[in-house]
């Protein structure tokens, strides 16, 4: 009996050394009661903490000294919140009492060890005095307090089944603290008789969400995990209660033995009454039971609708063009969804920013087609949007044409070519008898003629030469020139509008012994080359063969003089262009935009259509190019230096 004093007083007094190096480090915090209660994350230790009311302390998990210690440490203690799942449980461990000492707060620290282990950990009542009536923790802590009191003289040597919430502590103690610096605190009971010890085998669960989002219609899931508490691993069968009608609860994989998780999945019906409800899902072992519950919330069935603004796009090779995806809720609530494009021919990508919205906002889709890009008129393009609870798909059309290839010349002969049009050689830098008036492209836009104002044509790449009116007499000076359909001849006017006609190019009539009110400044074929149309400086329009009429400017006040004019691609309208670079549309041919009204370095001096008529571009007398709808912008001169002012462009 001596022996067995000795030692206690020995390890009584160890210990008691050891405590009081813990108590140096404790971080003060606000306190409730008398100035001694303070201590390291103090609300937490007493219930003062926001979270204090999710301890379960209908529930009791029974558990060993050597399970608590073997836990992870925390690297980070917060000190106004708690460590799920630990800290929001209340635990019971049934042991030795080996020590015990009354600290600076007021608060017993007891040392319990394993009955079959030499595990210890520190388990610690508080001062009532400390902790607030408003605390969960206030009559169960004060409680324990007092029967603890009551039983010191006994207590050290004693076995006692001990209940208390998980606590980590600060602790910078190298002997009876746990590794982990895990404590149970508050104590919030504590039975000296415990009589036979619970059974071996002990488990608990979790549920991580603990609170799970379903839309009616749809599923989600939580990871459900199992800790064995006490003792060995058991076979667990689990199972859920509570749900709402039409919601259904599955389990991969079922049963799971203690230690390991399992995938819990909610499903709800389209009819499952929304609103919130507590699920209860239950593990029963081979040993014992557990019951861990979590929070399910249904919502209305998420679902929204896409659509594109246009939804129809044309893109020149080479370039890019954008539309608008707009989304809407039309069910429940907004959800992010991302987005992306599939149909898009070789070559062509789809980009969207943003690249994820959430609904009832609208994102910018640029196409950007490369210079490969097979033309085509009517490429279904399909966006989908892609959300946790709906997909919808929308389509775009999406037109590729040719990539945007002009030309402009100079009055010197100086040609300069732009986009995928090709250099085929120029007149700049050769001596000219009259300066150059107009141009035309070939179809395949192989080549081009330039015209001077004698008449002598210039033919470069694929354009062939069929004749001239240089050296010849003229009336009036030649003013623009068309081709044929097929590249095979071409048309000279006059300003008088005398027309001569080269190669396949046949005569339909000209203005050329009429009187006219303003001389003629252009001229435009039909598709079929079997006619043309001339154009005055007034805007009065004059047609010849298969050309229609299709209204005019004659005889209306224009603010500057008409300088050019260009045919849609099925010969069914035209434009006519001011050198302010105002446009007037006839017939089918659409009003795509201009420079009316704009302030310009330099007038405009002509004007050429897109490949297939839903655009055009306007040429300045310094080399800027203005385009308009679907024709490309591929560079200009405006700005740089030039020999001589620009006279003409033309496309194909």
């Amino acid at each position: 009996m001596m022996r067995s004093r000795t030692f206690a007083a020995i390890a009584v007094g160890v210990l008691l050394g050891t405590l009081c190096v813990s108590i140096a480090r404790e971080q003060p915090a606000a306190a409730y009661g008398p100035s001694y209660c303070s201590g390291y994350r103090w609300n937490v230790k007493t219930g003062q903490d926001p979270q204090a009311n999710q301890v379960n302390l209908a529930s009791v998990t029974p558990t060993t000294v050597g399970f608590l210690t073997s836990l992870p440490a925390q690297p980070s203690l917060p000190d106004n919140s708690r460590l799920a799942p630990t800290e929001l449980t209340q635990y019971q461990i049934t042991g030795t009492i080996v020590d015990y000492q009354l600290q600076h707060d007021n608060d017993y620290h007891v040392v319990i060890q394993d009955n079959s282990s030499s595990n210890v950990m520190i388990t610690e009542i508080p001062d009532p005095a400390c902790v607030p009536s408003s605390s969960p923790f206030s009559a169960m802590a004060a409680n324990a307090r007092s029967v603890f009191t009551a039983n010191t003289a006994t207590a050290i040597g004693s076995t006692v089944a001990i209940k208390g919430v998980g606590f980590f502590d600060n602790n910078t103690l190298t002997s009876n603290v746990a590794p982990n610096k895990i404590e149970l605190h508050p104590v919030l009971d504590i039975n000296f008789n415990p009589g036979s010890p619970p059974p071996t085998n002990y488990f608990t669960m979790n549920a991580a969400p603990s609170s799970v989002s379903v839309a009616q219609g749809n599923s989600s899931t939580t990871a459900i995990s199992t800790q064995v508490t006490s003792g060995s691993s058991q076979s667990v069968s689990l199972s859920a209660s509570g749900l709402p009608a039409g919601a259904t609860a599955s389990f991969s994989p079922n049963p799971v033995n203690s230690g390991q998780g399992s995938t819990m999945t909610v499903s709800a019906s389209a009819s499952t009454p929304t609103g919130t409800y507590t699920v209860n899902v239950k593990g029963t072992g081979t040993s014992t039971t557990y019951t861990t519950s979590m929070s399910l919330t249904v919502i209305a069935g998420n679902d929204f609708s896409l659509n594109s603004s246009p939804n129809s796009l044309t893109v020149p090779q080479g370039l890019s063009g954008t539309t608008t995806i707009t989304s809407a809720v039309t069910n429940g609530s907004a959800q992010t969804v991302s987005l992306s494009a599939s149909g898009l021919p070789a070559g062509a990508t789809a980009s969207f920013n943003p690249s994820s919205i959430t609904v009832g906002a609208n994102s910018t889709m640029t196409i950007t087609s490369s210079t490969s890009t097979p033309v085509g008129d009517d490429y279904p393009v399909s966006v989908t949007a892609t959300g946790p609870f709906a997909t919808h798909t929308t389509s775009v059309s999406l037109g590729v044409d040719h990539a945007p290839r002009y030309w402009m010349v100079a009055t010197d002969g100086g040609v300069f070519a732009f986009g995928n049009a090709g250099f085929y050689g120029s007149m700049g830098g050769h001596p000219l008898n009259k300066p150059i008036v107009g141009m035309a492209a070939t179809p395949d836009g192989g080549g081009y003629w330039l015209v001077a104002s004698d008449g002598g044509i210039f033919g470069f790449g694929d354009a062939g030469f069929y004749g001239s009116m240089g050296g010849r007499p003229l009336n009036k000076p030649i003013v623009g020139m068309a081709s044929t359909f097929d590249g095979g001849g071409y048309w000279l006017v006059a300003s008088d509008g005398g027309i001569f006609t080269f190669g396949d190019a046949r005569f339909f009539g000209s203005t050329g012994a009429i009187h006219l009110n303003q001389p003629i400044v252009g001229m435009s074929s039909t598709p079929v080359g079997g006619g043309y149309w001339l154009v005055a400086s007034d805007g009065g329009i004059f047609s010849f063969g298969d050309a229609g009429f299709f209204g005019s400017t004659g005889a209306k006040h224009l603010n500057q003089p008409i300088v050019g004019m260009a045919s849609t691609v099925d010969g069914g309208g035209y434009w006519l262009v001011a050198s302010d670079g105002g446009i007037f549309a006839f017939g089918d041919a659409p009003f795509a935009g201009s420079t009316g009204g704009q302030p310009l370095n330099k007038p405009i001096v002509g004007m050429a259509s897109s490949f297939d008529g839903g655009g055009y571009w306007l040429v300045a007398s310094d080399g800027g190019i203005f385009a308009f709808g679907d024709a490309g912008f591929a560079g200009s001169k405006g700005g740089q230096p030039l020999n001589a002012p620009m006279t003409e462009m033309a496309a194909a």
